[in-house]
């Protein structure tokens, strides 16, 4: 759901967002456009996005596991990405991950049913 929800929310026309719902995964290597080995001028950039999305995507549930990492992680060697860049996307990942709690905190500081009960004070309820 998340990936397409973020494919919508990129401006991916609905042709494409119903192939994105058929989708299964391991049915067709979707990757190879991505590879090194494509020899498309635009792979190498796509590739740092598609893995840093997919440590999004993957923690969507509200945690990044340690297999999900591995899998993305031999996903960006099927594409050819060094194990230094690989890291520094997840290094990124993390820290914007942590800032992003901060945030929540700082601009959110009461719970969510705190919050509720606010609402339905405020309005009587």
């Amino acid at each position: 759901k998340w990936v397409l929800g973020y494919a919508a929310t990129r401006g991916v026309k609905q042709e494409e967002l119903d192939s994105l719902k058929r989708y299964k995964i391991g049915s067709e290597d979707t990757t190879a456009v991505f590879n090194n080995d494509s020899k498309l001028k635009t792979a190498e950039h796509f590739q740092a996005e598609l893995i840093y999305d997919g440590f999004r995507a993957a923690a969507a549930d509200g945690a990044l596991k340690t297999r999900e990492i591995d899998s993305i992680s031999e996903l960006a060697k099927k594409l050819g990405m060094t194990d230094e860049k690989f890291q520094e996307l997840l290094e990124l990942y993390r820290q914007e991950e942590e800032h992003r709690q901060k945030r929540i905190e700082l601009l959110f500081p009461k719970t969510y049913a705190e919050a509720i009960k606010a609402i339905d004070t405020h309005y009587g309820r």
